[in-house]
């Protein structure tokens, strides 16, 4: 009888024994939160880097308003008179010829400054000289042109007036003195540009005809005055 109880005390306890076991082996560890390990996925969230990009550099427009200089040469087609020199030779006094110095402004009304409108002032003179005696041509000459810039060609047309054209002479050519009416022409100009590197402005060099006449104030014959010239200038 005592055998008995004892052989199913064993039996009993080997089966709850087994019983235990079996749920430890079926049962998963659960981390701390509730999360199952086998559904969470983690993901590497890529940190944006900052990629250095070069913004490009807008070129500015040109300065609208510019001051302007020029220094040049006019060839006369016409004198006024010759005058024979004793070493033999002569020499003439050009009707609307001599040397030219301007000063004035321009301004580019567009944006990409391809027209530019110019006004200026100037002084033009020239002189024959003699032992005895010298003469001079002495005006201001006013011009309003308007340009188009092609790239490094500038080709311009407008008026030309030529303000208190005078002559004048010394000893020999004492009785040459006269004074002309002012009088208004056109010109025609091409100049070649050069851009200054690394600042705003520009040298320029090139060719100009006038078409003009003059006439004395006291009357008689008008001269033609027509000229071509050379010239050189810079805008700053």
């Amino acid at each position: 009888m005592r055998h008995d109880l004892g052989a199913a005390t064993w039996c009993r306890a080997l089966a709850a024994l087994a019983a235990v076991l079996l749920g430890t082996s079926t049962a998963r560890a659960q981390p701390a939160g509730g999360i199952d390990p086998s559904t969470s996925t983690t993901t590497a969230t890529p940190t944006p880097t900052a990629a250095a990009t070069a913004t490009p550099t807008a070129t500015p427009a040109p300065r609208r308003v510019r001051f302007v200089a020029s220094a040049g040469y006019d060839y006369g087609f016409e004198e006024f008179f010759t005058a024979d020199l004793e070493g033999g030779g002569s020499d003439r006094l050009p009707a609307n010829g001599g040397s030219v110095l301007s000063v004035g402004a321009a301004y580019l009304p567009l944006p990409s400054g391809a027209l530019e409108l110019r006004a200026t002032a100037g002084v033009k003179f020239a002189t024959i000289s003699a032992s005895n005696g010298s003469a001079y041509y002495l005006a201001f000459p006013v011009e309003l042109l308007a340009g188009w810039n092609i790239q490094r060609v500038r080709l311009s047309a407008g008026a030309s007036l030529s303000l208190a054209p005078r002559v004048r002479g010394s000893e020999f050519f004492e009785g040459v003195d006269f004074d002309l009416k002012s009088s208004l022409g056109l010109v025609g100009q091409a100049d070649w540009v050069f851009p200054f590197s690394g600042a705003s402005g520009s040298f320029s060099i090139g060719a100009r005809f006038l078409l003009q006449k003059l006439e004395p104030k006291s009357g008689g014959r008008s001269h033609d005055a027509n000229a071509l010239g050379l010239v050189a200038g810079v805008s700053l």
